[in-house]
């Protein structure tokens, strides 16, 4: 028998991601071989062999030291045995880690993640979330005059379900508006404070035609029907009043087709070319074509003195998030951190990357976002996946466990705590539809969402019963006045819960493994311990622990002292 599993200190060690330039020591225990060799190997330098050195009993170990760069480092395990037979063991055909197999050939190899160390802002680890599509937040008093400066397709019902005017090609040739404007969000924040919100997230806020406004017409002006500098401005001001912080879209893959960009002779260098010279639009969609990032103008007009990032960060935001991360060369994304730090060493950066960020492929090439140079944060898509099915009986909690902890161990831990965590987003059905309107199933994964490691975001609307499928029924208006009252109660006791206990945001993370129905695990810090049970079915589960019963009620997620 072989044995070796990536997530027992007893096999390796430290646990998980290591900084450049550590020492790693790894260990197999093999019956009756007499060798053992540790195959490695990194994109920069190929393959490299280590010679094991016998311990007591079967155990084989070596210490290796790690590149003094971000990486990543594969390994899989050569055993011999006296009959002159050779085994190799490999990490497991799920590629999540943990216990290995045997493999005849061609192992999968366990992931080692090298990255450079960061700090991230406090604030942004301790903050609950919350993500604003602007047009359809609030109305705000300015809206009238912003209108009339406007002159947009305004929906008279703010309650009606939002669509688009299409032509029959499918292309949208009408944007419909529902008027939402940045004073309309500075006049909810007393709402978002009383409900514990502490970081706000925008969707695009810049020029544009569209009323998602992806499609930027001019990064450096406020959507006229939002507002203007001024009231960009006093949002910011007054969020900071209290304690809040503003994070922005940043759309920089892409413009829009009507922008001044596009249609000006001066900016045409930054422009993608196919191989006959025709413009190359962002997924084949002719609203939006594509930019060079590189191009030295437009690596200038958005991270250089005074740029863009430059601009709004002075003028009060706390950082970026990223759209369509996985389409922007790494070389660009470190500018922009370089930049977003130096306008204020406090702010951070998120991607929107929706999968595993630490060995994603894209455009021909492993991709460094976690290796300490290009982002703080990502937005956890694949932990939405995995609750969701843990909801939708596609996998049970021991799987659901395993699916976490191979994201704990392949993200550097100061990432893994920053992460993004969501349940819906513009770009997905939201959560309530999602779960066929089950109150008690949103509470339950909301829940869970709050008790696992990561910042908590919700987006606007979830918490008052706000359903919709895709865009643009995902994108709905906030129901003030028909809000679920019941709901919005509970996210505010949620949050409230999560802000006073710290080992919800920086405590280790132990998973449990008791009941496939059960979701369990254990947060804890020097100051507390607390148990985490979440149960999925119908009735009402009694699990023992410890010596211990807990009753978890259905669809309920429960947090106790122990």
């Amino acid at each position: 028998m072989i044995y070796h599993n990536s997530q027992d200190l007893e096999c390796k060690s430290p646990f998980g991601a290591v900084p450049v330039s550590s020492e790693v020591k790894i260990t197999v225990n093999a019956d009756y071989a007499c060798g053992s060799v540790l195959r490695t190997w990194t994109e920069e330098n190929g393959e490299y062999r280590y010679e094991m050195h016998r311990e007591e009993g079967d155990d084989f170990s070596v210490n290796i030291k790690m590149p003094d760069y971000g990486t990543l480092v594969w390994y899989y395990f050569i055993i011999y045995y006296p009959s002159g037979d050779t085994c190799l063991y490999g990490a497991p055909s799920n590629k999540l880690g943990g216990i290995g197999q045997e493999y005849r050939e061609n192992p999968e190899s366990f992931q080692i993640t090298v990255y450079k160390p960061i700090q991230n802002a406090k604030w942004f680890k301790d903050s609950v979330m919350y993500q604003i599509f602007p047009d359809r937040f609030n109305k705000g008093s300015d809206f009238e005059s912003r209108e009339s400066i406007a002159q947009r397709h305004i929906v008279d019902d703010w309650y009606s379900t939002p669509s688009y005017i299409k032509d029959e090609q499918g292309n949208v040739i009408d944007w419909t508006f529902y008027g939402g404007t940045l004073k309309g969000i500075e006049e909810k924040l007393d709402y978002l404070q009383d409900l514990g919100i502490s970081t706000i997230y925008l969707n695009p806020i810049f020029k544009a035609n569209s009323n998602h406004r992806y499609d930027t017409s001019d990064y450096m002006q406020i959507d006229p029907l939002l507002g203007d500098e001024e009231s960009y401005m006093s949002l910011c001001s007054e969020a900071k009043k209290r304690n809040m912080h503003i994070i922005l879209d940043g759309v920089f893959s892409h413009v829009g087709r009507h922008s001044k960009y596009f249609e000006e002779e001066k900016y045409q260098e930054w422009f993608k070319k196919d191989e006959n010279g025709n413009n190359v639009y962002w997924w084949g969609v002719k609203d939006l074509p594509e930019v060079n990032e590189l191009s030295p103008s437009y690596l200038n007009y958005i991270c250089g003195d005074g740029g863009v990032i430059d601009k709004w960060i002075s003028l009060g935001a706390s950082g970026f998030r990223l759209d369509v991360a996985d389409e922007l060369p790494d070389e660009f994304i470190k500018h922009i951190r370089t930049r977003i730090k130096e306008s204020n060493s406090d702010s951070i950066l998120i991607g929107e990357v929706w999968e595993d960020a630490s060995n994603k492929f894209s455009h021909g090439e492993k991709r460094k976002y976690l290796m300490g140079e290009e982002l703080d944060s990502i937005m956890n898509y694949p932990l939405r996946t995995i609750l969701l099915d843990f909801a939708e009986y596609k996998c049970d909690a021991f799987t659901t466990i395993k699916r976490f902890m191979s994201l704990y161990e392949n993200y550097p831990k100061e990432i893994l705590y920053s992460t993004m965590n969501l349940l819906s987003s513009h770009d997905r059905v939201r959560l309530l539809t999602v779960l066929d309107s089950n109150d008690d199933m949103l509470r339950m994964l909301y829940a869970l969402l709050f008790y696992l490691p990561g910042v908590p975001c919700i987006y606007y609307g979830d918490e008052a019963g706000l359903e919709g499928y895709f865009d643009p029924q995902n994108r709905a208006c906030y129901p003030w006045g028909k809000e679920n009252n019941e709901l919005v109660t509970f996210f505010k006791s949620l949050i409230k819960e999560y802000n006073e206990h710290s080992s919800l945001k920086d405590g280790d993370f132990s998973p449990l493994y008791l009941n496939e129905n059960v979701l369990s695990f254990i947060r804890k810090n020097e100051d507390e311990q607390l148990l985490v049970l979440a149960n999925r079915t119908d009735s009402n589960i009694t699990v023992i622990l410890g010596g211990k019963e807990y009753e978890i009620p259905a669809y309920r997620t429960i947090c106790r002292n122990i």
